[in-house]
């Protein structure tokens, strides 16, 4: 399995992406139930790495897929079709051997 860390973040367009996440923000978002969340205002990607590499994985796939729908779809596409989406594409990379992780903490 290769493992790409994004604990450097990721360009879209013009913009990087930060992607964080640590104690404080595991806490925070598992008290709102929720595993991660993208602010593309600000241009950061916070994700709870408290559930799992899969969890994690496919956390990072729905916002990156948020991310993508605030910059280039105008948000056009709904939240539930954003999950569909990021499960099915998790599945895909999972299956030919590639898992996002986030290994630095950064808060």
């Amino acid at each position: 399995m290769i493992e790409v860390d994004v604990s450097n973040g990721f360009d879209l367009g013009c913009y990087h992406f930060e992607v964080v996440t640590g104690d404080a923000i595991n806490r925070e978002l598992s008290a709102r139930d929720r595993f991660g969340e993208c602010s593309s205002m600000n241009c950061v990607v916070r994700v709870c790495t408290d559930w799992g590499q899969d969890q994690t994985h496919s956390t990072f796939m729905h916002e990156i897929i948020e991310a993508v729908n605030t910059h280039s779809c105008n948000g056009k596409i709904k939240h539930d079709e954003i999950t569909t989406l990021a499960n099915g594409m998790a599945q895909v990379f999972k299956s030919m051997g590639v898992m996002f992780e986030v290994s630095k903490v950064k808060e």
